[in-house]
């Protein structure tokens, strides 16, 4: 599913696009699995006084960052 959106980054409107966070799917009526990526090809920082978590392993390609900032945590299960 393609989809752009604009959402405010505590300074200004970004628009994104494809990079919410899908709904949870499965077989049938289930709704019990939420995907993600396996590398970072982007670097990204996490918002100031949030947490991420991600389901591993994850490549982070060279020239790419994760920022995390003070206070926050980035938790790979």
């Amino acid at each position: 599913m393609a989809y752009t959106s604009r959402v405010w980054d505590g300074t200004q409107w970004v628009d994104i696009s494809n990079s919410l966070p899908k709904i949870a799917t499965g077989g049938g009526t289930d709704s019990v699995f939420f995907e993600n990526g396996q590398t970072v090809t982007t670097s990204y920082s996490i918002s100031t006084g949030k947490n991420a978590i991600t389901a591993g392993p994850i490549n982070i390609q060279n020239g790419a960052t994760v920022t995390i900032p003070s206070g926050s945590t980035w938790v790979v299960v």
